[in-house]
């Protein structure tokens, strides 16, 4: 096991259309040139169809706009 902290950065749920929400999460240690980034969606992930005839791309584009800028704020001193 690492004794290097690990730090996480999580999303609160967004609606995003057609009764799905998506959170992110992101993952990244002390020491560690790369975050990774987890999402999940709810009820479940949609297919590719529902995707397009459900999910408003406008609600996920700020979603994950607004994780990205969280990221930056968060993560962007150590990960430049």
């Amino acid at each position: 096991m690492s004794d290097i902290p690990i730090i996480k950065l999580a999303s609160d749920a967004h609606m995003v259309g057609g009764g799905y929400s998506v959170r992110f999460t992101a993952f990244s240690d002390e020491k560690a040139d790369v975050i990774l980034l987890k999402v999940e969606w709810s009820p479940d992930v949609p297919t590719g169809a529902d995707l397009v005839r459900k999910v408003d791309p406008e609600k996920y584009a700020a979603a994950v706009a607004q994780f990205a800028i969280d990221i930056d704020s968060h993560f962007g001193a150590s990960h430049g």
